[in-house]
């Protein structure tokens, strides 16, 4: 554990537009991603996604 220095994956989390982000450590230790998302501009929704792992994810 390098405490954040470096990413071991790379996750592409929405492939258009997009705005502001933040992330949080969730206590089952996944992540947590709130953001602005839309499709002809990125301030369509607000969206948060749980990254449980590096392959599994959950969009609410």
């Amino acid at each position: 554990n390098d405490n954040g220095e470096n990413w071991r994956f790379v996750k592409t989390i929405w492939p258009g537009p997009s705005a502001y982000s933040s992330l949080t450590i969730l206590n089952d230790q996944s992540v947590g991603i709130l953001y602005e998302a839309g499709t002809t501009n990125p301030y369509e929704t607000l969206t948060f996604t749980i990254i449980y792992n590096q392959t599994e994810m959950k969009f609410i």
